[in-house]
């Protein structure tokens, strides 16, 4: 995907806070899981399974913020 769309891939040195919503990078590698609006549902230190993945990938589909 990244190769066919152009993108530049590779390591994330330093990423400023602001940029994550205020969530600072504790662990490599770690995953943002963002709902449709672009909320944080989820911050997921170290690797994972696919199965984890996909799991995330559901929980954001589903997410409804808390009212």
């Amino acid at each position: 995907y990244h190769l066919a769309n152009g993108l530049q891939v590779g390591q994330v040195g330093y990423v400023d806070t602001w940029a994550l919503g205020g969530t600072a990078i504790e662990a490599v590698p770690q995953s943002y899981v963002l709902s449709k609006d672009g909320i944080l549902v989820k911050a997921v230190l170290g690797e994972q399974s696919y199965g984890q993945i996909e799991q995330n990938i559901v929980d954001a589909l589903l997410y409804t913020p808390a009212q």
